[in-house]
């Protein structure tokens, strides 16, 4: 035994040694009864039996002597040892015994007590609404009182509530206002509560090591006070978070020392916990013989308790574990004992559990039909559950309501006069600073307005400012594609005007220079050389004219078409060995588009690879081009890493093309996202050409 706990120990044997030798004096009925109660307390976890007999004793000679506080501790004794050994129904009747008693004689400390103790047992019964309703009242007492540890008391209380509730976020507000006063007053006993109680929401929230901290600080000021029950819980506790961290042997290791200081204090009923976390443990480490063991060591505990959920339950823990040793028929056997028991306690939970497990061992027992019935049975359970549980949910809302009700018509009742006067200044109080308060609000709320005026006529200027600005960047944008087009019109014009007029004089003059030639014989032979220098001259001045209107007109855009010019722009792109362009065609074997259509399509593809170049980081790209019946269809798709288009400011680059496909009653769209790439689709109705 550890130092701490030994000095603790030798502590507490000498105060009860003290205590039981006063007994046989000749001292005052009221003295004995405080130090009966004083036995059953000291004794409530160590020595149940004997805390159980002071206890009884003090409430009776406390009801002989008329003695009704007294009596009303000795059945919060009484109240709080049927609590420890799981009797919440007795529990409950010894709680409101105490309740009355103090109520009659306006104890409020013990009225808070007692409420507090109700709403700890109900919560367990499961009775959550009026566990809440007795913990609240208890705390509002506790908080009328000022006194620190009774408030804490009762936060603890609420917290533990709300847990089993499965309202954890209000669980743990409680839970932490009541360590947080804890450790302002200091006792380290009910810090070590409050470590344990946060300690387990950590756990239902799924923090298991911040749990398992919080549990060995717990555990430290149990071991210091010498308090082996609530470290044995402890323990317990510390195995659970390490078996949910499949920390298996650690697991092991501390259920079996919360086992050890169970034997120590003889407390064997108490020990079908740890069994069957055992069990369950190796179970879960493909152990089923040991788990087995400790299954059947937990039976016989539950059994011996009558805790017939419990049994249930452990049963079927049983029955599971034979079922993977492929024992069908004893599985079956555990199997069918659940389903009795939990039928008599009426437990569904465990009921649903037990009719599948059965369900599952006639299938591998080859009993086909059986079962069939049992897992109907099951459906047919689980949906009339499912029902009840809606249901119930509705009936307890309206009993809460009604309750509530005539609750608040009694305390209505019992409003004494000091209470209406106090309530009369209060409302008075109320209606100023509801004045105050409405004078306030129209302050801040012509404040607000005004503000908010003056940013919607800031937001309307810039609205304003953005469409003027919208409208100038139209323009310019408007005027460069019309200078584009003229420019692009008066290349076609020149290279026209190049090869149909000046082409045409040139070679009406080398017709008459042929004519000429009819005549060399004529001519004077010093004039010869000169002649055909002249000649010469006129044959190349025709080439070059012939060149300048080809190269005007586009080059290969406006003798091959688009194809072939895409084909050229991407030999250009590949050669600097950086990107790949695939170009690809459909529709483009017979008949050309309109040249303004194609021209207009190439400029477009330019500024989109253009983009690319500059600002994707991509690859590859592939463009796209279908023709088909008439529509042309362009999709322009690239590798990089994308933007986000609809965080994306309108460029020059995406208005130009904007512009240039409005003309053609073209319309496109983007798909991109960061680090998925580009891609860009253009639909254009044609017009074809026949050049």
């Amino acid at each position: 035994m550890p130092i701490a706990f030994l000095s603790a120990f030798c502590q507490k044997v000498e105060l009860l040694d003290s205590l039981r030798r006063q007994l046989p004096n000749e001292i005052s009925d009221s003295l004995k009864v405080e130090i009966l109660n004083e036995l059953s307390w000291q004794l409530r976890k160590s020595d149940r039996d004997q805390a159980l007999s002071y206890a009884y004793h003090a409430e009776e000679l406390a009801k002989q002597k008329g003695l009704k506080g007294p009596r009303a501790t000795a059945l919060n004794r009484l109240g709080e040892i049927r609590k420890l050994s799981g009797e919440y129904d007795k529990a409950v009747a010894m709680f409101r015994d105490a309740l009355t008693i103090e109520r009659t004689i306006g104890n409020q400390y013990g009225v808070a007590r007692a409420l507090n103790q109700l709403c700890i047992v109900n919560k367990n019964l499961g009775n959550y609404s009026d566990a809440i309703k007795q913990g609240t009242e208890s705390l509002e007492i506790f908080k009328s009182l000022g006194k620190l540890s009774n408030i804490a008391l009762g936060h603890n209380a609420l917290a533990n509530a709300y847990k089993q509730m499965g309202d954890y976020e209000k669980a743990l507000i409680h839970a932490e206002n009541s360590l947080e006063i804890r450790v302002k007053v200091g006792k380290k006993k009910s810090i070590a509560h409050s470590y344990t109680t946060v300690a387990l929401l950590n756990k239902r929230l799924g923090d298991f090591q911040s749990s398992i901290d919080l549990l060995f600080k717990a555990l430290s000021i149990w071991q210091e006070y010498g308090d082996e029950f609530e470290a044995a819980k402890t323990y317990t506790n510390i195995a659970n978070n390490h078996f949910e961290l499949n920390n298996y042997d650690s697991a092991i290791t501390y259920n079996l020392k919360s086992l050890f200081i169970k034997d120590s204090l003889g407390f064997q009923k108490r020990k079908d916990v740890n069994f069957n976390n055992l069990g369950v443990i190796y179970g879960r480490t493909n152990s089923p013989e040991k788990a087995l063991t400790f299954f059947k060591k937990g039976l016989q505990i539950k059994r011996d308790k009558g805790d017939l959920d419990g049994v249930s339950f452990t049963l079927n823990n049983l029955g599971n574990t034979l079922y993977s040793l492929n024992q069908y028929e004893e599985a079956l056997d555990a199997f069918e004992e659940g389903l009795a028991l939990a039928k008599t306690s009426k437990s569904k939970a465990a009921e649903l559990e037990l009719l599948k497990g059965i369900s599952d061992t006639y299938l591998k027992l080859d009993q086909y039909k059986k079962s069939i019935e049992y897992s109907n049975r099951y459906i047919d359970l689980k949906d009339s559950v499912d029902n009840l549980v809606q249901e119930s949910i509705a009936v307890r809302r309206e009993l809460d309501k009604e309750k509530n009700r005539i609750e608040i018509l009694e305390r209505e009742t019992k409003i004494s006069i000091a209470e209406s006067e106090r309530k009369s200044i209060l409302i008075y109080s109320l209606l100023t600073m509801t004045a105050l308060l409405i004078v306030l609000f129209f302050y801040i709320y012509r404040s607000n307005r005004l503000k908010q005026l003056a940013l919607i006529a800031d937001k309307n200027e810039k609205i304003s400012r953005q469409k003027v600005d919208q409208l100038l960047k139209d323009q310019e944008l408007a005027t460069m594609n019309a200078m584009l087009d003229g420019k692009e019109g008066e290349r076609k014009r020149i290279a026209q005007d190049l090869h149909d007029r000046l082409g045409s004089m040139l070679s009406m003059v080398k017709v008459h220079f042929q004519s000429v030639e009819e005549n060399l014989e004529e001519i004077r032979k010093d004039n010869l050389t000169q002649y055909e220098k002249a000649n010469s001259l006129l044959d190349e001045a025709c080439e070059e004219v012939r060149k300048i209107a080809h190269d005007m007109n586009s080059g290969v855009l406006s003798k091959f078409g688009i194809m072939p010019a895409l084909e050229d722009l991407k030999r250009s792109l590949e050669s600097s060995g950086k990107i790949i362009v695939n170009i690809l065609g459909f529709g483009f074997e017979e008949d050309r588009l309109s040249y303004d259509v194609e021209i207009s399509i190439y400029r477009i593809i330019q500024e989109l690879l253009s983009n690319i170049l500059k600002h994707s980081k991509a690859s590859e790209i592939t463009v796209q081009l279908i023709k088909k019946d008439n529509n042309l269809n362009v999709v322009v798709e690239d590798n990089g890493v994308g933007f986000e288009w609809e965080k994306r400011t309108m460029g020059m680059g995406f208005a130009s093309i904007e512009a240039r496909l409005n003309k053609m009653d073209g319309e496109f769209m983007v798909d991109s996202g960061k680090g998925s790439g580009t891609t860009v689709t253009l639909n254009v109705p044609l017009t074809l050409s026949h050049d």
